[in-house]
């Protein structure tokens, strides 16, 4: 019998590795070591520390509404070990999440009596939740290692709770890892909060009533790091009014539900009635496990078992409440960004595990004749499989949309010393103002591959060769009064894929190509589209109008490049078009 046990959790255990497996297999083919949005904030941090002159002050200074000082200890000491390459970042969240669901499968062991099925059943639907691709944007941009850190945290917190340790030694863990929390994400400080009533209740031998003096010990250094926190701290400007959610209640309570329901919908704006809906069921759920824990008090064992799972689900419950008063500004479809499923998803975890364990107490009181009652469980089960996998399928597009934004950006950015128009406004970027300098200083330090292109002669960045026919061609060349309008379609050579820009270069009489101008593919990523699209050569077309004033007086001809912003190279198109 124990050796079928064993073999049924070595079974449990494999299959709880293939959402982790998958999303590993995702970050290796679509993260880009390439910074965006967030990210552009470390770079004066990197700056400083190559120059020798960063200190405390700056590890710890505010960014956006973050106190995000251990992350950034990361980041610098990461960044300047790989290079600051990125996707090193990105490998840290994903050790992250496979911590945090270690910690659920121990907490697991500990909270189901004997284990078995329920356990299992558990843990498996959990993994689908903490490693979903629901939350692409925090596995595909490294500076969100913000965001699983705090969970990183509680679930420790929870686990030093039950260990056998000391209660002096529990509460000192405990605080040094809310500490932690406190200054990784905007969220962080939560941990003191949903934490002391299960560390008190198992860390002190007649739980909160007798927790004066460390009562008072987790007080003050829950009141020390507020003061810290918020000391100096400037609320952003871009950011929205907080009293809109005390102006539009009903707005707010949407917002609310619809953040919670996210992790099971993905972040398609037409789902946010379904999400709401989803997000009602979950607060009234939640809700119902709050009271099924009231309700059997008496049952020692049941409560520490339930007080694990709830304080989890509060800690999404109470970040939902705080995202919503600062981001409803937004607009409701807001809430449904993937960044914040992996706060929401615990909310799921947390409800699983609780009604598993509630399953495995009035199991045995089941009589006959509830056949429906005893299938509850597995049509929830169910739901939530169908659910994931529809959230998977808008994130799985989501994350092809990304990943081509974020390329096409890079593609660009390349080019924002020679050319000055090069982009348009910032699709992927959060500080624009600051982009050429903070380019420039990565440049010179190495930290960008391939290096900002220098030249406007197509000599300094040709691949070598044509892309061919079968690849690409510069097709047609018209014009209209004073504008011209360049078209045509393109392919990377070697690769059955869009390039990343297209550039467009003028010949002078000395037969030199210089570059004068960047068109933008047709192609945004979209897959659905793509898939759907009736012209076959939807994804590869491409078109740029550009005025006569920006070609010089000796421009004889103009041709067209296929750019590789992964390698910095650009490929002839076919079809050279006079201007005489």
């Amino acid at each position: 019998m124990l050796q079928t046990e064993k073999k049924t959790w070595a079974l449990v255990l494999l299959v709880g590795m293939l959402p982790p497996c998958l999303i590993g297999l995702m970050i290796l083919k679509y993260a880009i070591d390439f910074p965006f949005s967030d990210q552009w904030e470390i770079v004066p941090l990197l700056v400083k520390k190559a120059q020798g002159t960063l200190t405390f002050s700056d590890l710890f200074a505010q960014v956006n509404e973050y106190r995000q000082f251990f992350p950034n200890l990361i980041f610098v000491y990461l960044g300047r070990l790989t290079n600051w390459d990125v996707r090193y970042e990105m490998l840290a969240s994903f050790l992250t999440a496979c911590a945090i669901s270690r910690n659920v499968y121990l907490l697991g062991r500990k909270t189901f009596q004997g284990g078995g099925a329920g356990q299992m059943f558990a843990f498996l639907l959990s993994n689908l939740l903490i490693f979903s691709p629901a939350q692409y944007e925090n596995w595909l941009m490294g500076q969100q290692l913000i965001f699983f850190i705090p969970i990183l945290c509680i679930t420790t917190c929870l686990l030093v709770s039950y260990s056998n340790l000391s209660a002096q030694i529990k509460f000192v863990v405990c605080a040094l890892l809310s500490v932690v929390s406190s200054f990784s994400s905007a969220n962080g400080l939560l941990c003191w909060i949903v934490v002391f009533p299960a560390l008190a209740e198992f860390g002190i031998q007649g739980g909160l009533k007798k927790a004066k003096w460390p009562t008072a010990f987790w007080v003050a250094g829950f009141a020390g790091c507020v003061a810290l926190y918020f000391y100096g701290f400037q609320r952003q400007p871009y950011l929205p009014s907080t009293s809109e959610a005390f102006a539009h209640p009903l707005s707010a309570v949407a917002y609310f539900l619809a953040w919670l329901g996210a992790p099971l919908t993905g972040n398609n704006r037409y789902l946010a009635p379904v999400a709401a809906v989803i997000g009602l069921v979950l607060t009234v759920l939640f809700i119902s496990a709050w009271l099924f824990r009231v309700r059997y008090s008496g049952d020692r064992a049941l409560k520490r078992s339930l007080t694990c799972w709830l304080t989890i689900g509060t800690y999404s419950f109470m970040t939902a409440a705080l995202v919503t008063l600062g981001r409803l500004g937004y607009g409701v479809n807001q809430s449904l960004s993937s960044r914040y499923t992996t706060f929401s998803l615990y909310l799921i975890v947390s409800l699983i595990h609780v009604g598993m364990i509630a399953r495995g107490r009035s199991k045995a009181k089941l009589a006959k004749g509830t056949r429906l009652r005893a299938t509850r469980p597995l049509i929830a089960a169910t739901a939530l499989v169908v659910l994931y996998m529809l959230a998977s399928a808008i994130s799985i597009r989501a994350i092809y949309q990304l990943h081509t934004r974020v390329m096409q950006e890079k593609a660009c950015l390349l080019f924002v010393n020679v050319i000055a128009e090069a982009c348009g406004p910032p699709d992927v970027t959060a500080v624009p103002d600051k982009l050429a300098e903070r380019l420039n200083a990565l440049d010179a330090m190495g930290f960008l591959r391939p290096g900002l292109v220098k030249s406007r002669s197509a000599r300094d960045f040709a691949g070598g060769g044509k892309a061919g026919s079968s690849s690409g061609s510069f097709d047609r060349l018209s014009r209209n009064g004073g504008e011209f309008v360049a078209s045509g379609r393109a392919a990377l050579p070697y690769r059955r894929e869009p390039p990343d820009a297209v550039l467009l270069t003028y010949e002078t009489e000395t037969g030199e190509a210089v570059l004068f101008s960047i068109a933008e593919m047709n192609y945004k990523g979209d897959i659905l589209k793509r898939i759907l699209a009736r012209d076959a050569d939807y994804a590869f077309r491409w078109q740029k109008t550009f005025s006569e004033e920006s070609l010089p007086p000796d421009a004889v001809g103009v041709s067209a490049w296929a750019f590789d912003a992964d390698t910095g190279k650009a490929y002839e198109l076919d079809g050279e078009h006079t201007l005489r």
